[in-house]
């Protein structure tokens, strides 16, 4: 910009200089043009005069009959020398013109040939003018597409962090969950412990009791002792087995705090695993962002250790779905009754219960509909399996237990 300014101050000054030659120029034709003029007036008044002088001695030889010689001979003279001079001053103006004309020449010529130089620096500006407005142009076009570009990152970047937020929220729920059911599994092994506790202490005593007892009757009654004894020997077997219970129930709740921390580490694993998806009804799904027949999607999903999903809780993967997608979007399902009309099966085998079907779903319509899709008028649908839907992959995961 600098430059193109720098560019048109030089230009301004050069077409200044190249309007005040031509004014000069205009100038000297206009004062040779007025000399001209001039010097023709005073010709013409001249012989206006001389016609005057000849129509006056007519007149006065008509009235006088003779005029004197020597008087017309002296006005002869007079004209005759200021015709001489006439033909002077017009010499001396010619010469004029021409020392002008030379004088001016080379300037006029020299400002010329700067105004040629001048009009073609001229239209080289103008081009590079035009061709910078042209490069302007380009970057701010350039510059809005980038604009729009932008804002279109950014509102991916805020879906995803959106879904993401919603994400962690019902991750943070499930850990909120298992840690308040943590507590209470533990209040309830202190509880066990406490009470086994007791049971040993009752046993110490009953064990006390015994031998004090056996001790009375066999200083009291030396007869039945045997048969006491028996019963004290039996007593003592009876806490031996509730001791081995005990030992048994202690063994049992160790052996399910360990399944229980095995747990909460295969719990972390699949959250770390589910990230891109969500979890409804402990189960992790992903939506896919292409579109395939069911076959398709099938085998897909299996490409990335997943499976078509077999859905733990249907309604809340329908709200979800109808939440994040609206109406209009359908997916597939790993539902389908291939095997025998109307009798519908997941593809992992689990029970096929409730499926919160759409108004007069599954009809079968054509007689090709066997495939399980969702979010069709707000409910699920049979749909044709070579139509080509976007679907929900499962990612196999190991079991809980």
């Amino acid at each position: 910009i600098m430059e193109r300014g720098t560019s048109r101050v030089s230009r301004s000054r050069w077409t200044y200089l190249l309007l005040i030659l031509i004014l000069v120029a205009q100038s000297k034709q206009e004062t040779a043009n007025g000399i001209e003029t001039t010097l023709q007036e005073l010709k013409t008044l001249i012989l206006g005069r001389l016609d005057d002088m000849d129509q006056k001695l007519l007149r006065m030889d008509s009235k006088c009959g003779q005029v004197d010689t020597t008087l017309v001979e002296v006005i002869k003279g007079k004209v005759e020398n200021i015709e001489i001079e006439m033909v002077a001053i017009g010499e001396r103006s010619s010469h004029g013109l021409t020392f002008i004309d030379n004088a001016m020449k080379g300037p006029v010529n020299d400002a010329k040939e700067q105004g040629a130089a001048i009009l073609k620096e001229i239209k080289q500006l103008k081009q590079k003018s035009d061709l910078f407005d042209y490069t302007i142009n380009t970057l701010i076009l350039n510059n809005k597409q980038m604009s729009s570009k932008l804002d279109s990152i950014d509102n991916q970047l805020n879906r995803t962090i959106g879904s993401l937020t919603y994400n962690d929220n019902i991750i943070i729920e499930e850990v909120q969950l298992l840690k308040e059911g943590d507590k209470s599994f533990t209040l309830l092994v202190n509880e066990i412990k406490g009470k086994v506790t007791n049971i040993e202490h009752e046993i110490t005593a009953i064990g006390e009791r015994s031998s004090h007892a056996i001790t009375l009757i066999d200083n009291a009654m030396q007869g039945p002792v045997n048969e006491i004894k028996e019963q004290g020997t039996s007593i003592l077997k009876e806490t031996n087995l509730i001791k081995q219970k005990s030992d048994m129930l202690l063994l049992n709740n160790v052996q399910k705090e360990a399944k229980l921390e095995k747990i909460h580490q295969q719990l972390n694993q699949d959250v770390a695993r589910c990230v891109g998806g969500v979890i409804l009804g402990y189960q992790c799904l992903k939506y896919s962002q292409e579109a395939a027949d069911w076959e398709t999607a099938k085998a897909a999903c299996a490409s990335n250790s997943s499976r078509l999903a077999s859905l733990a809780d249907p309604d809340a993967v329908l709200a979800y779905t109808i939440g994040k997608y609206g109406t209009e979007e359908q997916f597939w399902a790993g539902g389908h009754d291939t095997g025998k009309e109307g009798n519908w099966e997941w593809i992992n085998g689990s029970p096929f219960d409730h499926i919160p079907w759409a108004e007069n779903e599954p009809n079968n319509e054509a007689g090709d509909e066997n495939c399980l899709a969702i979010n069709w008028r707000r409910g699920y649908n049979d749909a044709p399996c070579t139509h080509k839907l976007r679907y929900i992959c499962e990612p196999v995961l190991a079991p809980y237990c």
